[in-house]
């Protein structure tokens, strides 16, 4: 990776970071000192301060980009998180990317090694031997390994097909694809089906929650949280849970009792979060990070031995 910052301290610093992170660092004052670096070193990365004196980091990045040796090579601004227009500037000349400052030092370690990653696999797609396919001219070809043979098959012996992905090739047309890097999405999508995923990038509801806080023992609720469970799952059309939230344990016991809906084995079991399963919270510092968990902790343990703490 290769840092260009015409300010000492701020190089020195990075670069320390990075080092003890296992990323191998270059660095350049200037613009001139980065066309230089890239040309001899070429880096897997390179990082422009927005506000270096000489050359800018606008046309340092034309040049790279331009330079058919280095137009693959990554190229990131570092820039103040307000500034519109020069994102716009950067991604006129080439850029890949934006870091914002002050720099958050854990995404800018992930981002930075998942941008080196990536260039490092192109290489080394791109230093794969030609191979000869039969009626081929030799040509190296770089998606070969993102297709299914057996598609590619079925498209090639049966031409025409209605259906077939190749019907209608003939027709070209412009398409505008934005790629968008969602903070916490991977944590996210991770958790969730595909199909799931789909919904919540489409702006539709993937689960619905009806959270009831009950007090004492009701023997109704047997009969009207169903009917809860039923008109959500309704409305919005998708998967429903019923999370019941309670103080006593007593009442939490009888909670967890599935509900037996007629068809055997066809049973509603509500998910149960009662004192057993509240943290207490009497510490003011973690009050104030999670006031939600406070809020249950004193709804559960308020009336116990450690009340007075808790409250």
């Amino acid at each position: 990776m290769l840092l260009v910052d015409d300010a000492p301290d701020n190089r020195l610093l990075m670069s320390l970071y990075l080092r003890r992170s296992g990323v191998e660092i270059l660095t350049a004052r200037n613009g001139e000192e980065a066309l230089q670096v890239t040309a001899s070193m070429l880096p897997d990365l390179v990082v422009l301060d927005l506000t270096m004196t000489g050359m800018s980091c606008y046309e340092v990045c034309k040049r790279i980009k331009s330079n058919p040796t280095t137009s693959l090579t990554p190229v990131v601004f570092l820039i103040a998180t307000d500034e519109r227009e020069e994102r716009i500037k950067g991604l006129q000349v080439g850029a890949d990317d934006f870091f914002s400052k002050p720099i958050q030092r854990d995404e800018f370690l992930v981002r930075v090694k998942s941008l080196v990653n990536g260039h490092q696999a192109r290489k080394q797609q791109a230093a794969v031997p030609m191979s000869v396919e039969a009626g081929g001219d030799g040509a190296r070809d770089d998606y070969a390994h993102l297709r299914s043979r057996k598609l590619m098959d079925k498209i090639l012996t049966t031409p025409g097909v209605p259906g077939n992905p190749q019907v209608g090739y003939q027709n070209r047309f412009d398409a505008v694809i934005l790629f968008a890097d969602l903070r916490g999405f991977t944590r996210m999508a991770e958790k969730l089906s595909p199909t799931q995923v789909v919904l919540l990038l489409n702006d539709q509801p993937v689960l619905a929650i009806v959270v009831e806080v009950q007090l004492s023992v009701d023997g109704d609720k047997a009969f009207t949280w169903p009917l809860y469970l039923a008109a959500i799952r309704r409305r919005v059309g998708c998967a429903a849970y019923l999370l019941v939230v309670t103080p006593h344990e007593h009442v939490a016991r009888w909670a967890r009792t599935p509900i037996e809906m007629g068809p055997p084995g066809f049973n509603l079991r509500p998910m149960v979060i009662g004192p057993d399963g509240i943290p207490i919270v009497t510490n003011r510092d973690q009050a104030r990070l999670s006031p939600e968990l406070a809020v249950l902790s004193t709804l559960a343990h308020g009336e116990g031995p450690q009340g007075l703490d808790v409250a």
